[in-house]
């Protein structure tokens, strides 16, 4: 609708001045006699009322009539208005004079012959002919802007005999009387190659390339833009070139023809050549298929879309080697092509569906082809067993085998496009034999119907790949590439690789994402990444977990740079993001602190000494406190609770609570809030109780939410037994509690603790008097010695017991 509106707009402009400037108005000019241009003399001009002798010449931007020879002289022209030749005018121009048309100007040659001003023709100016008969202007071999044919009068084949030009704007058609309008002619043996940068718009006359009978012709058109034929004829040639010649005319943009005759004169060597690097729509309606018809090439890289016309006739229509050829009929491309030309259909070529109902290939497709395009969402059916050496794309919609087979070369990328929902399928992405490559660009998503394998490169441009429970195996060689949110993902399901890590230096195998580096060698290692958000203590990590499994999974010393997408931080600020690491991937999350970058997506954690299961979470909301040890002990009748965290995410702290009939808080001790490092506990029930004690950990976020820890049990009361504990903290720096007991019933007894490194040497007594009955700690400061093993031994009386400690500064 848009190029009909636009034809009648031209039509209507490339008359509509005529009768304006024929209509005069004050200040127009014409020309009085021969002279020059610069001199009054030479002109007069319109007062309103009547044509008077001028007093200056024109500027330029005036309507101007040349009805004689005007010479430019030495001057240097500009012509920004409306100037039109007539009866026996000219514009000649001096040896160093010149003439430029500006991209307003308009030149109207409304005579027949005569010479055109040799010019410098600006981008947007427009060069119109009107008057002629039956003898071309001289001086046409120029590179012109945009053109208008409009000679109703004409009664010769005209040509313009066009060689080394370049036409910058739109050409139109309009009428060509009984003659024809041809834009070259060359001499036998010789070549005519020019440009075509605007559209052409046929709306009448008889129109094409030559019409020369010369022999070993060659003629070349390089056009990018739009061929629309609406009445006429339009044809590729119509001169033989003595049989011997060629025209061929690259076109770079669509073509259009209704209601026209199109001929060809040079079956043997004439042809256009589709030779756009996007896809170019063939659009054919009521065409009158004279001799020679409408030979066609697809050039290498040039895609044509014949929808669903017909080429008749007997011209020659040919895909070559990496051409393209998209047909919208339901019989394929035996629907658009009827005619008795030869039909060539390369074994490189592409070949693209695009119906609305359902479609088979045709017989006209090869059994071998580069590519195969799917956009129907009534499906396409195979013709033929159909092998694929290069890619296939779906669209829309699916290809149904039938009785047939598609079956793929050994590089074959598969591709998803569009924007509906697509799900594989066996037919065009089998469990063997299937697509090397596989890339998605489908911005509402791909699922994955089964467990495939893939030996190339995945690459995920738009839109997502759902795995949708299903496994994705990246072989030995393939790489994961993915754009932004563009991503696998999927709340079930998974995509892995196994590759050999020696001392890797900043891998990421397969482009999962995992890049790891390390001194050590991991040997075959797994890496699985999965797309679910584990959860603890009511909250979730992001959408993205790794599984890392080394042969070698000790001493590692490892960097793990943890990739992400913006899409997958599950509503976690980015600013919030830790690394929590599991031996299972369900429980035992523990937080390691690293590098956050937010701008490049990644998270670093240095000094992996194991690899296991690994996300990403909030630190203020997501994985529950480590508690790795509780305990409780009698002190002298009382209870002492120490307990011990590996990591802490959100801890406000603990409430204690012993079992008295019903569980009750006897206390509370505030917690670290955010850490990864170890932290050490403890807490004194102060109450002298008896008999077996049960008490338990109330761990509260933050957010309030609590979890409990397991319970421990103790006979309360004086103890038993002698004891001594193990030192707490150890390792320690630079100083620690001793802890021993006493049994119930001893009266004072000489107690004396002293300290001697490992060869036996004594360092220190820190403590020597009596005791009695119960549990007793004393604190040793080490501020003065030097880290390492030291042993610490109790003597109360006749009982000697010892433990070792470590000291590390």
């Amino acid at each position: 609708m848009k190029q009909i509106i636009y034809f009648l707009v031209v039509i209507l402009s490339s008359t509509a001045p005529l009768g304006v400037l024929y209509a005069q108005s004050a200040g127009d000019y014409r020309s009085a006699l021969t002279g020059q241009w610069g001199s009054a003399a030479t002109w007069e001009i319109y007062n309103g009322t009547a044509w008077v002798p001028a007093a200056a010449a024109p500027a330029g931007s005036e309507n101007i009539t040349v009805k004689d020879t005007v010479s430019t002289g030495v001057a240097a022209i500009l012509i920004s208005g409306y100037t039109k030749v007539e009866g026996n005018g000219v514009i000649t121009v001096g040896d160093s004079g010149s003439v430029t048309f500006t991209p307003s100007a308009t030149y109207e040659h409304a005579r027949n012959a005569g010479t055109l001003p040799m010019s410098t023709w600006q981008t947007g100016s427009l060069a119109k002919f009107t008057g002629i008969t039956g003898t071309a202007p001289g001086n046409r071999i120029q590179s012109f802007s945009r053109i208008i044919w409009d000679n109703p009068g004409q009664t010769a084949n005209l040509n313009m005999g066009w060689n080394n030009v370049t036409i910058t704007g739109d050409i139109i058609i309009n009428n060509t009387g009984t003659g024809r309008w041809y834009f070259a002619g060359p001499t036998t043996g010789s070549t005519a190659e020019f440009t075509i940068n605007g559209d052409i718009y046929h709306n009448g006359g008889n129109f094409a390339t030559h019409g020369t009978g010369n022999g070993n012709t060659t003629i070349i058109v390089h056009h990018f833009g739009n061929i629309t034929a609406i009445a006429g004829n339009f044809s590729i040639t119509r001169g033989s070139q003595a049989g011997t010649g060629t025209t061929t005319w690259y076109l770079h943009g669509d073509l259009t023809l209704t209601n026209v005759e199109t001929q060809n004169s040079n079956p043997a060597g004439a042809k256009f050549v589709i030779a756009g690097e996007e896809f170019q729509n063939i659009s054919l309606t009521n065409v009158t298929f004279g001799g020679g018809g409408l030979p066609i090439t697809v050039d290498s890289a040039g895609v044509a879309n014949l929808g669903s016309s017909l080429i008749a006739g007997n011209g020659a229509f040919t895909v070559g080697d990496f051409g393209g050829v998209i047909t919208s009929h339901p019989d394929g491309f035996n629907g658009n092509l009827t005619t008795l030309g030869a039909i060539n259909f390369s074994p490189r070529g592409y070949y693209g569906f695009m119906g609305t109902v359902p479609q088979v290939t045709g017989s006209l497709m090869q059994d071998t082809v580069g590519g195969i395009y799917i956009e129907n969402t009534s499906g396409v059916t195979l013709s033929g067993n159909v092998l694929v050496e290069e890619w296939v794309t779906i669209s829309k919609g699916s290809i149904i085998p039938g009785a047939n087979q598609l079956t793929y070369g050994n590089n074959v990328r598969l591709s998803y496009e569009g924007d509906t929902p697509v799900t594989t399928s066996d037919v065009e992405f089998p469990s063997t034999g299937g697509p090397r490559h596989l890339r998605v660009i489908n911005e509402a998503g791909v699922t994955l119907h089964a467990d495939r394998t893939i030996n190339g490169e995945v690459t995920i441009e738009k839109g997502n790949l759902l795995l949708n429970g299903k496994t994705l195996t990246l072989g030995p060689d393939a790489e994961l590439e993915e754009f932004g949110n563009a991503v696998v993902s999927g709340s079930s399901g998974k995509i892995v690789t196994i590759r050999t890590l020696n001392a890797p230096s900043g891998s990421n195998p397969g482009g999962l994402g995992a890049i790891i580096t390390s001194s050590a060698n991991l040997g075959s290692t797994l890496i699985e990444r999965y797309h679910d958000a584990r959860t603890g203590n009511n909250h979730q990590g992001i959408k993205r977990v790794y599984r890392i499994v080394p042969v070698n999974n000790t001493g590692l010393n490892a960097v793990l740079r943890f990739s992400y997408a913006d899409a997958e931080l599950n509503a976690i600020p980015e600013s919030n993001l830790v690394l929590f690491s599991s031996e299972d991937g369900q429980t035992g999350w523990q937080l390691a602190s690293g590098i956050r970058d937010t701008q490049y997506n990644y998270y670093e954690v240095t000094g992996i000494n194991s690899f296991s299961w690994h996300t990403l979470g909030d630190i203020f909301n997501q994985i529950p406190v480590e508690l790795t040890s509780f305990t409780a002990a009698n002190q002298n009748g009382k209870t002492m609770l120490r307990w011990v965290t590996a990591s802490e995410t959100g801890n406000k702290g603990w409430d204690i609570e012993v079992y008295t009939g019903s569980w009750n808080t006897i206390g509370f001790v505030a917690g670290a809030g955010y850490t990864a490092e170890q932290r050490f506990y403890e807490f004194t029930d102060e109450t002298i109780r008896t008999g077996l004690v049960k008490y338990r950990l109330r761990q509260i976020d933050y957010d309030g939410s609590f979890n409990y820890s397991s319970e421990v049990v103790l006979e309360a009361g004086l103890p038993s037994v002698f004891s001594l504990e193990q030192n707490y903290p150890n390792p320690f720096n630079p100083s620690t509690t001793i802890r021993f007991s006493l049994p119930a019933g001893l009266e004072k007894t000489p107690v004396t603790l002293k300290i001697y490194d490992v060869t036996g040497k004594f360092i220190s007594e820190i403590y020597n008097s009596e005791l009695e009955s119960g549990y007793h700690q004393i604190t040793f400061e080490a501020a003065g010695l030097a880290s390492g093993m030291y042993i610490y031994r109790l003597t109360a009386g006749e009982v000697i017991l010892t433990k070792s400690m470590m000291l590390i500064k």
